[in-house]
């Protein structure tokens, strides 16, 4: 059983005050939030609400800027892994690409129909995978938002997109129930793995790309071997459907963050029940800081922080691999 008293929720609203010089940046309400993204510095994060991509310091959790997306709503984030820039793939069927230092807007890649599903970044940085309602996946230069190929399977409609940590391959997830490997280079797909009957609604590699992950709508959680496409291991949720699976930046914990508002920790790669928590809030995403053992989920509510830090002196009392977890800042309004 998992330990629910190793997170300790401290729920405060955090007053949202542009940081000097930053025009852009306003205070105010915010809607339901739709995606989350780390800086790989960990100095800061990227929060999406509505049409608007608001960037607050990892830290104290100050506002420092605020994005615009136009009118259109913001459904997925990432930072290139230099740090250099974010991509947010919006409902109106663009990627927009800033500044992640500046707030500069650089450019507007365009060319699909359908809104924006998911947008990932290769290893270099220099291509933008990105999925799109019709189950198309694009990839784009980052550069220049050049087309680079399309993939696409005539037997199934992909939801999202995640690139392998060498960039060699490409995972996407479908409501079919099926993840499936792509190559990156030729575009062509390599494999397919089952989860199930029911939607897959989050897959991810482990850092080191050993692993696969995968989270679908019945609460199925699965692990696979990424080379052979053996699965390793696979739970059920007892908390509803998993929304959101992340890899510690380690790969040693896996949390799986459910619609009704629970965040589970499992010892990889057995999935082996660690810890718990709940925030009411409907969640929607979630991701780890790769500089710290930090914790952040976003929901209909806001933005919630975890710090994380395992207690190996518990092993022996708990079971599992245990994890000690405390609420560090909530961000509501």
């Amino acid at each position: 059983m998992p330990n629910t008293g190793w997170f300790r929720e401290t729920r405060s609203t955090r007053s949202c005050t542009p940081r000097a010089g930053k025009g852009a940046a306003r205070s105010g309400s915010w809607p339901g939030c739709t995606a989350v993204a780390v800086k790989p510095s960990g100095a800061f994060l990227a929060v999406a609400s509505a049409s608007d991509v608001r960037l607050l310091d990892a830290a104290t959790g100050a506002l420092l800027d605020t994005l615009h997306a136009g009118s259109s709503e913001v459904k997925s984030l990432a930072f290139s892994p230099d740090g250099s820039w974010l991509a947010a793939g919006g409902h109106d069927g663009a990627v927009r690409l800033w500044d992640a230092t500046t707030g500069e807007y650089l450019r507007r890649i365009d060319g699909a129909s359908g809104p924006v599903c998911s947008v990932t970044p290769s290893p270099d940085a220099a291509c933008i995978a990105a999925c799109y309602a019709n189950g198309s996946v694009r990839l784009w230069d980052a550069a220049t938002g050049a087309l680079q190929r399309t993939l696409h399977s005539p037997d199934s409609v992909a939801e999202a997109v995640v690139f392998s940590p060498d960039g060699r391959r490409l995972a996407t997830r479908d409501a079919s129930g099926f993840v499936r490997l792509w190559d990156a280079t030729t575009g062509s797909q390599s494999r397919t793995l089952s989860v199930g009957t029911h939607a897959v609604k989050s897959v991810t590699f482990s850092p080191d790309g050993s692993w696969l992950a995968g989270g679908a709508h019945d609460g199925t959680i699965c692990v696979w071997d990424a080379a052979t496409g053996e699965v390793l291991h696979s739970v059920t949720s007892s908390n509803g459907p998993v929304c959101c699976v992340t890899f510690s930046p380690d790969g040693s914990w896996l949390a799986a963050v459910t619609r009704t508002g629970a965040v589970e920790v499992r010892t990889m790669p057995t999935l082996a029940a660690a810890a718990m928590t709940r925030v009411d809030d409907a969640l929607v995403g979630a991701t780890w800081s790769l500089r710290s053992q930090t914790m952040y989920v976003v929901g209909s509510a806001g933005l919630h922080s975890f710090a994380f830090a395992p207690q190996e002196d518990e092993a022996a009392d708990a079971g599992p691999p245990a994890a000690h977890g405390r609420a560090t800042s909530d961000v509501t309004g």
